[in-house]
C-alpha cells in the first residue's frame, strides 16, 4: 500500500513536466532503483564507446553489464538485496541492496564492493518530486551530497561536498523546449546550453538522445505496466559510461586494497 500510494503522489507530480523531463528525471535520480518501479533503465547507448544493459528480477535490479568497445572487455555488476557480506563472490562489482518505504517517502541504502572490498556506502532518500543522496567513498575518506528536484517543467540537479552542504562540485539544470513537448536543454550555472535532449516513445518502450559536443547518448526504457501512459505522468544523471575496470557504477574510483570502515546512519536525512 505505501508503494502505491508513492507512485500516486509520483504521477500526480509528473502531470506538471513535459515528457522529456519527465524521462530525464528517472534517470538523474535513479529511481529505477527503487523495487517495483514503473519506468526501469534497459539499456545505454554511446557509439564507439559502451554499451550498458540493466536486468530485473522480482521488480527488482539485479545486474548491469557494460561492454566496453575500446578495451573489447565486459564488466558485470551484480546486486543482491536483503543480503549479507557473505553472499558476495568477491569476483566482480557487486552491490548489498535494501529499502525502506513510509508514506510518501522510500529510503534505498547501498552498499558497493569491488572484488569484496567495501569501496562505499550510500542511502538514497526519494520523495514523490525529489530525490537526495548521501554517499560516503571509502577510498577518499570523502562525502558527497547529492540533490535532484523536478519543480514544475524543469529539473535542478546539485552535488556538494559534504553531507552539510559545504561546497557546491557540481550544478545544472535542465529546461523545456518552448515549442516541442519531447525537447529539453542541459543548461551549465552560466547558463550555457550543454546538452540537448530528445524524447521519444513507441508503446510501453521510451528512449532519451543526448547529444553533447562531440558525443551523443542514447538511453533506453520500459514500462513495466501493460497500459501505455504518457511519460510525464509516471514516476535518473545524464552521463557517458566510463572505463569500468578501476571505476564503481558512478564512475568513482574502485581501490581493490581499500581497508573496510564503519557505516554512516541508515537515515542521515
Amino acid at each position: 500500500m505505501k508503494k502505491i500510494l508513492f507512485c500516486l503522489l509520483v504521477a500526480m507530480q509528473y502531470a506538471s513536466a513535459n515528457s522529456c523531463t519527465g524521462l530525464l528525471y528517472q534517470f538523474l535520480s535513479e529511481s529505477y532503483l527503487v523495487p517495483n518501479a514503473e519506468i526501469q533503465l534497459d539499456s545505454v547507448f554511446v557509439p564507439k564507446e559502451s554499451i550498458a544493459r540493466y536486468s530485473y528480477s522480482d521488480g527488482k535490479i539485479k545486474s548491469n553489464q557494460i561492454y566496453s568497445y575500446k578495451e573489447e572487455s565486459t564488466t558485470d555488476f551484480n546486486y543482491y538485496w536483503y543480503q549479507n557480506p557473505s553472499a558476495l563472490t568477491k569476483t566482480s562489482y557487486e552491490y548489498l541492496m535494501k529499502d525502506s518505504s513510509s508514506a510518501d517517502t522510500t529510503y534505498i541504502f547501498e552498499d558497493f564492493y569491488g572484488y569484496g572490498t567495501l569501496g562505499y556506502q550510500r542511502t538514497i532518500k526519494f520523495t514523490a518530486n525529489s530525490m537526495q543522496s548521501l554517499i560516503k567513498n571509502l577510498d577518499f575518506g570523502v562525502t558527497e551530497y547529492t540533490e535532484t528536484i523536478l519543480t514544475g517543467d524543469s529539473i535542478v540537479h546539485k552535488i556538494y561536498k559534504g553531507v552539510d552542504r559545504e561546497s557546491e562540485l557540481a550544478s545544472t539544470t535542465v529546461y523545456v523546449s518552448d515549442s516541442s513537448d519531447t525537447k529539453c536543454y542541459e543548461a551549465s550555472p552560466d547558463g550555457d546550453t550543454i546538452s540537448t535532449i530528445t524524447y521519444s516513445s513507441s508503446g510501453n518502450n521510451y528512449s532519451l538522445q543526448v547529444k553533447t559536443t562531440g558525443l551523443t547518448a542514447y538511453y533506453y526504457y520500459t514500462s513495466t505496466k501493460q497500459e501505455t501512459t504518457s511519460i510525464h505522468q509516471r514516476n535518473n544523471r545524464i552521463t557517458t559510461i566510463p572505463k569500468r575496470r578501476s571505476f564503481d557504477a558512478l564512475g568513482r574510483s574502485v581501490n581493490k586494497k581499500s581497508p573496510l570502515k564503519k557505516q554512516f546512519s541508515e537515515k542521515p536525512f
